[in-house]
């Protein structure tokens, strides 16, 4: 338990789940290239970790692998990783930013679930697919949403309360239960012409939602909203055919 630093031998090409998993002292790991995989949960509780260089020939992170890493500030993803697992990083509460690679495909379910540091995140555009309550917690004020990811997930941004701008690309065509569930210094959200599902609960709670802004017309909006119920839990103006400047 009182192990600060771990080098791993080169040659070593996996590391089975949840090795080093509580290793609260743990300061620093060093990887070989020839790593391949690290099995999931590893690192969960290391509380001490600072900062992890992955070895290049990494395609997955597995699920919990830095879970509840609070010390944890630096993360230096491989150029060819194409999914983060569910729960990789949740709640390492001292990450502020992190680089996210092209090439990357998937992000998993509460991937960055309460990373209440984080505020600076780019999405490649590679990525197809967000799970649900990915950022959920997390400090984002903006971000530039992938076209090919086509559904916003459940809860993906409950609780972003310094989120204030959202604008979707046309592509997507689902925005799920709770979505932006409590983002409440939302002001402005932009929608595609390409939506054809919009829960009634994703606007819970966004207290200051000022203007709802639609690229399709106003019976495209009526189709997605029958009853007006999303127009008035909304509580925002509802302008379509908008076009940005």
């Amino acid at each position: 338990d009182q192990i600060t630093s771990v080098v791993i031998s080169e040659g070593v090409r996996f590391i089975a789940s949840e090795t080093l998993k509580d290793l609260k002292h743990l300061e620093s790991v060093v990887f070989p290239n020839s790593l391949l995989n690290i099995g999931s949960g590893t690192f969960m509780y290391c509380k001490s970790l600072r900062s992890v260089v992955l070895p290049a020939g990494m395609k997955t992170i597995e699920s919990d692998l830095f879970s509840h890493c609070s010390s944890l500030t630096s993360v230096t993803l491989p150029t060819k990783l194409e999914e983060i697992k569910a729960c990789a990083f949740y709640a390492c509460t001292s990450l502020k930013e992190i680089v996210l690679p092209q090439g990357l495909h998937v992000i998993g379910e509460s991937a960055f679930e309460e990373c209440t540091a984080l505020s600076r995140i780019t999405l490649p555009d590679s990525l197809v697919e967000i799970g649900a309550s990915a950022f959920a917690g997390c400090p984002i004020k903006s971000l530039v949403w992938p076209a090919g990811v086509r559904v916003v997930n459940d809860s993906v941004f409950l609780g972003c309360a310094l989120l204030e701008y959202v604008s979707l690309p046309e592509g997507v065509s689902e925005i799920r239960n709770g979505a932006f569930d409590c983002c409440t210094a939302l002001k402005t959200l932009v929608l595609p012409k390409s939506l054809t599902h919009l829960d009634a609960s994703v606007f819970f709670d966004c207290e200051n939602l000022e203007k709802i802004c639609y690229r399709g017309s106003e019976e495209d909006w009526t189709k997605l909203d029958p009853s007006g119920e999303i127009r008035s839990s909304a509580g925002a103006e509802i302008v379509c055919n908008y076009t940005e400047d």
